[in-house]
């Protein structure tokens, strides 16, 4: 995979019990369109400290217009910012 930790636009789902679900990524590109990537599957979920900062990991799998892709996304808790890390 490609490590390219960018953020991203995020929609996403919480349970009741503080569960993240990601649902779907935009990448913000020069022309403020975006690619738009749907998760289909949180593969993996782990929790990490990253410079002090609680980070939720996220393996994924998802459709883009390329087609399938698989993913890495992390969340950042305190700030609740999203990163795309990892992309094949």
């Amino acid at each position: 995979m490609k490590r390219i930790m960018r953020p991203v636009d995020m929609i996403a789902w919480f349970d009741c019990r503080g569960g993240v679900h990601p649902t779907r990524l935009r990448i913000p590109d020069e022309k403020e369109e975006g690619h738009v990537i749907s998760v289909d599957r949180a593969l993996e979920r782990e929790t990490e400290k990253f410079g002090g900062n609680p980070m939720r990991v996220f393996e994924c799998t998802g459709r883009s217009p390329e087609g399938q892709r698989r993913f890495q996304l992390k969340y950042e808790v305190k700030t609740c910012l999203w990163y795309l890390e990892k992309i094949e």
